[in-house]
């Protein structure tokens, strides 16, 4: 088979480079002819790890927003000379018309599309491209029930679930005294941790708000923010604002943060949407509490450890925050194994995924 895998998005520390590297770098594909059509504004050590699995190839991001037309036809040229049997469109939103227009002219019959999300940025263009969108879309694919049901509305869909390698994210004491260690956060300070960009949609100005209020009653404890984005600098100001300068850390884009987990205590997510967050399901791996928005989809519960809270006030999340202790070593390992068995019994193991992926793939251009 030759396939061409497209993200729409960076491919940089994200949950769909994520699903991407998660999904093909399993044996399964090994034999494929797989290429990769990835912006060029993508993480550069992520992308060299990429080449290991298959053929990649940049294209310029600012050419697919300002002059789609140009990227149509670049796209359209490589689907053709590769002669490619399936493209698999990795995105948002209907304005992947463009990869679909592409793969259409090309000559490419299977053209599948992977929804990652229950909202986009740009709603008016994805209502006017979904007449051409459900038009060239040939399979429909989505990350979770309600990603599936925005991006295509009543028409059928597959889930490929957003899993994970459940024996990478298993909880380890060496590692957490290490990361501690490092982060300098004493052994009974509870440490509450995020992972995501930076921006509106994660929400993280609303997360320091509520760890202020948790601050003051609870002055044990500290926050760390791995990630970074366009609101990295409002963040950093309210933090200052906030006057718990040293009570958080803003610890950047990590290639380690399967470490880090063992180091915290809890995990919180306020986004303002989500399709179904990795990070929480990699979260609850490690034997980890959650705090996750209502906004997300009660799907990513698959362990009982995550709780649920409104996004329209802060107090709820102070207040949960309180409720959560160190755990032990011997506790936190109790979890976590607890938790592997809970995620590779809902399917959520990559490699359960990965076998599903390719069987779909083989189905399709027989």
């Amino acid at each position: 088979m030759r396939i061409l895998v497209i993200s729409t998005e960076p491919y940089s520390h994200n949950g769909v480079a994520t699903v991407i590297t998660n999904l093909y770098k399993n044996d399964i594909f090994a034999k494929e002819n797989m290429l990769f059509f990835l912006p060029s504004g993508s993480n550069r050590k992520m992308v060299e790890e990429l080449f290991f699995y298959g053929d990649v190839r940049l294209y310029d991001l600012k050419c697919r927003r300002k002059n789609p037309f140009k990227y149509t036809g670049i796209l359209c040229k490589l689907i053709k000379e590769k002669k490619i049997d399936i493209v698999h469109i990795h995105g948002n939103s209907h304005t992947t018309v463009f990869e679909l227009i592409a793969a259409k002219l090309a000559g490419c019959k299977v053209r599948i599309v992977h929804a990652h999300n229950t909202s986009c940025r740009h709603m008016t263009s994805h209502k006017l491209l979904s007449p051409l969108f459900n038009a060239l879309c040939t399979y429909r694919l989505a990350c979770g029930e309600e990603a599936g049901s925005f991006m295509y509305g009543k028409k059928p869909f597959t889930v490929i679930k957003n899993a994970t390698d459940t024996q990478k994210f298993t909880f380890d004491k060496e590692l957490r005294q290490k990361y501690r260690s490092e982060l300098k956060i004493a052994p009974d300070t509870v440490l509450v941790g995020h992972i995501g960009v930076i921006d509106e949609r994660k929400n993280q100005l609303f997360l320091v708000r509520a760890f202020a209020e948790y601050q003051k009653t609870n002055s044990d404890s500290h926050l760390v923010l791995i990630g970074d984005g366009r609101e990295r600098e409002n963040v950093k100001n309210e933090i200052l604002s906030l006057g718990i300068k040293d009570k958080v850390s803003m610890l950047g884009v990590r290639e380690d943060v399967q470490g880090l987990l063992n180091a915290l205590d809890v995990f919180a997510l306020p986004s303002h949407y989500e399709g179904l967050p990795l990070t929480a399901i990699e979260a609850q791996t490690n034997g980890l509490p959650c705090l996750i928005s209502a906004n997300v989809t009660p799907d990513v519960d698959k362990t009982g450890n995550v709780k649920f809270l409104p996004i329209t006030d802060t107090l709820p999340w102070s207040d949960s925050l309180a409720e959560i202790s160190v755990m032990s070593d011997g506790e936190r390992e109790s979890a976590c194994l607890a938790a592997i068995e809970k995620i590779r019994e809902s399917g959520y193991d990559i490699k359960q995924e990965a076998v599903k992926l390719h069987a779909l793939y083989s189905s399709l251009i027989k």
